[in-house]
């Protein structure tokens, strides 16, 4: 095991777990692993009160995410890889997208029952990057991870599923997707808490032109906050031809400084509100406190 790099995945499996009651298995730094090719899954179990974490020193020529491009500051999976993280802490990483963890061409990634909590990265993606990938988020809670855009969690022609988990607290220094930034992904939300993030547009969740239709349901999106002064969309961004549905979700307590603070729908993008849903309390200072619209 070195140290001061990244673990990455290449075409391999890796399981971080955590295997005793009232213990977290942490990743705090990065590290590099390199499974054999034989080896099928590799496990790190911790024992109470142990953790896994990065050596303070930094690689030769940067940091620890320097070695691969700037991409996964915990941990990179690419090339078909598969990556289990369970009952683990993703911590206090920093690269250039994807700061915590980072998929890449084709891997496939379940995150269930962790947390992956601040950290930085320095264009996209603080806590989680999905290129080409899927990933899987249940039951886990990603918060105050900070980037450019996408902080929390951004997906490119990706798939994206996020079940009974809070992304809650992530800033988007400039740009758009303070919770979750979508581009061209396939998305699909379900129970969950996108709290109080912060981005220029689209501050809870931003969907970019996409390839299906988004849904997100008994969810709610609340207290998020869009600091643009032309277009804003506190809770909820659809933009450039997205299709949007949203079920029995409450759109709650969110503020723009432009327009739509609790949902926006630019240049030909749709959305559907079906029963049960309600848009409350939204606040916008140049027009459309619960929706606003622009069209090209």
């Amino acid at each position: 095991m070195a140290r001061g790099f990244t673990t990455t995945l290449h075409s391999t499996a890796l399981e971080f777990t955590w295997m005793i009651l009232k213990s977290f298995s942490k990743v705090h730094g990065s590290l590099t692993m390199k499974p054999s090719k034989q080896q099928a899954t590799a496990r790190l179990q911790q024992k109470s009160g142990s953790a896994v974490k990065k050596s303070s020193e930094q690689a030769p020529g940067g940091s620890g995410a320097s070695r691969n491009g700037g991409h996964g500051g915990g941990i990179h999976a690419r090339s078909g890889a598969l990556l289990s993280v369970k009952k683990s802490v993703i911590t206090d990483n920093m690269a250039a997208s994807g700061a915590g963890i980072s998929l890449w061409g084709n891997s496939v990634g379940l995150i269930e029952a962790s947390e992956v909590t601040h950290n930085e990265a320095l264009l996209e993606a603080g806590g989680l990057y999905v290129f080409e990938g899927s990933a899987t988020v249940i039951k886990s809670i990603v918060s105050w991870n900070q980037a450019d855009y996408g902080a929390g969690i951004s997906g490119h022609f990706a798939n994206l599923r996020t079940v009974s988990s809070e992304v809650k607290f992530n800033t988007a220094a400039s740009l758009g997707g303070g919770g979750i930034y979508a581009s061209r992904t396939a998305l699909d939300v379900d129970d969950c808490t996108i709290e109080g993030n912060k981005a220029a547009l689209g501050a809870g969740l931003l969907i970019d032109e996409s390839p299906t239709l988004t849904v997100i349901k008994d969810s709610a999106i609340i207290y998020n906050l869009a600091s643009d002064l032309l277009f804003g969309g506190g809770g909820i961004v659809a933009f450039n031809g997205a299709s949007l549905e949203v079920i029995s979700t409450l759109i709650g307590g969110n503020t723009a400084v432009g327009n739509g603070g609790g949902l926006l729908a630019i240049e030909g993008s749709s959305v559907s509100l079906s029963a049960g849903s309600k848009v409350l309390d939204n606040s916008a200072e140049y027009g459309g406190g619960g929706f606003g619209g622009f069209s090209g």
